[in-house]
């Protein structure tokens, strides 16, 4: 939910789906829905509280690939806040 949130108070992104499934992330893609999909796997903040390494995945529409690096860019900061 932190890392959610994070995104969500960032000015450079908006949450417009949360999806449960790799499908669901991909339609949204696919559809033109989302330029950008995060991937945060089941029990993601228990092994950030914990300390444990954990990841998460990032999948970007690349039909704009200067747009695409950009955002890349501002996610990997967002990730990396702690």
């Amino acid at each position: 939910r932190e890392l959610i949130g994070r995104f969500d108070a960032s000015p450079y992104f908006s949450i417009t789906d949360v999806v449960t499934t790799a499908t669901g992330a991909d339609t949204a893609l696919v559809d033109g829905r989302a330029w950008l999909v995060v991937a945060i796997p089941a029990g993601y903040g228990r092994q950030v509280r914990a300390g444990q390494p954990t990841s998460v995945q990032v999948l970007a529409d690349g039909s704009d690939s200067n747009s695409a690096n950009v955002a890349m860019s501002y996610t990997s900061a967002l990730i990396a806040e702690r």
